[in-house]
């Protein structure tokens, strides 16, 4: 019978590989908020704002329901089935557009936790 119990450099091995693990996936995501960041900006430069906080991402796949918006929505601005709305934990990104004005959001991932306000939120705040 062999023994089941690793070595201290195995432990060691593992431990790498899941920090290479959530490294990767918080840069995935940050990659992601980029391209949304990338999405944001052209729907604003066809609207003339980004989105508000109750249109949210919704907004950058289907046209916004206020009329005039809607006249210069030239969405889509992302593939929504390539994933692009949820972060490498395969949870949902948030985005709100942030108080002082039409021209500021931030766009946000809670990260490996999946707890919002925490250390490991991933995000991005434009412009």
């Amino acid at each position: 019978m062999t023994n089941m119990v690793p070595t201290n450099d195995q432990l060691a091995k593992y431990e790498e590989s899941l920090k290479a693990q959530k490294s990767a996936r918080k840069t995935v995501t940050l990659v992601r908020l980029k391209s949304l960041s990338a999405a944001l900006e052209g729907f604003r430069i066809h609207v003339g704002r980004y989105p508000t906080t109750e249109e949210g991402l919704a907004a950058l796949a289907q046209p916004p329901a206020d009329p005039a918006a809607a006249a210069r929505w030239a969405g889509p601005y992302l593939n929504i089935s390539a994933g692009q709305l949820s972060d490498a934990w395969d949870r949902p990104m948030h985005y709100e557009r942030l108080p002082g004005g039409p021209e500021r959001y931030r766009a946000w991932s809670d990260g490996a936790d999946g707890a919002g306000g925490t250390a490991d939120d991933v995000s991005v705040t434009g412009p």
